[in-house]
């Protein structure tokens, strides 16, 4: 009995596998003092290697300290579309920012949602020219077909303005199961496609986010261990028999 009494705290530290509980995994806030600062202001949980934000084909890529109760990011499409709102026409143009994390070895990762925060750079409040954005991942593909869009937001379903000077929340659950048990050494990509119709219209971002938990994978040693427990809990209830 007192063989099997010191036995339990080492069964429990083997079968307890450590998983991060359901919480923010990595943010970009673009809290920098400079435009190429807030592209590298990010905050990652042990086990994520976050990048810096990628940027392709835009026109503004400006910090906005100003406007909003935080600092964001203002952007602009280096090609206007002026034939309304159209997700295939702005992924041809692929006017975007990307995010990237990569799980580290050892770990695997399940991404339960994303969000960000969003506003026309429009200083006018009733501004309802064409803007837009398109949020997609590499683990869903990146396409024009409107069923790899994640999360979405426009003008024409109120944005607001830059005057407004406050940020709309947008958010999404992730119920894929691509998005679960993402292995050690994987890079997720996310990308933000703009669209606007001239290429000094902005749209403004902040706090890009992912939530979801990590969990570390016991080592060789800690299962062979909990082999060799096992073994010496049947041959201990062997003998009691």
């Amino acid at each position: 009995m007192n063989i099997t009494r010191k036995l339990l705290p080492a069964f429990a530290v083997v079968l307890s596998v450590a998983t991060l509980p359901a919480a923010t995994l990595v943010t970009w806030d673009f809290e920098g003092s400079t435009n190429s600062a807030i592209l590298e202001s990010c905050t990652a949980i042990e086990g994520i290697t976050a990048s810096a934000v990628g940027t392709h084909n835009l026109n503004n890529v400006l910090r906005n300290n100003t406007s909003y109760v935080s600092t964001a990011i203002t952007v602009s499409p280096a090609t206007a579309i002026t034939t309304g709102y159209s997700f295939p026409n702005t992924f041809t143009n692929a006017a975007y920012l990307s995010f990237s994390l990569t799980v580290a070895e050892g770990y695997t990762l399940s991404i339960d949602s994303v969000s960000l925060q969003a506003a026309s750079g429009s200083g006018n409040a009733s501004d309802s020219s064409v803007r837009a954005f398109y949020v997609l991942s590499s683990l869903t593909g990146f396409g024009n077909e409107s069923d790899k869009i994640l999360l979405q937001g426009s003008n024409a379903d109120g944005l607001p303005t830059r005057a407004d000077g406050t940020l709309k929340d947008f958010s999404t659950p992730l119920s894929s199961s691509v998005y679960q048990s993402i292995v050690g050494g994987t890079t997720v990509e996310f990308r933000i496609y703009i669209q606007a119709a001239g290429n000094t219209q902005n749209l403004e971002f902040d706090n890009f986010t992912l939530t979801g938990s990590l969990t570390a994978i016991p080592e060789p040693a800690s299962a062979a261990l909990l082999l060799g427990l096992i073994a010496c809990a049947g041959l201990l209830f062997i003998r009691r028999r």
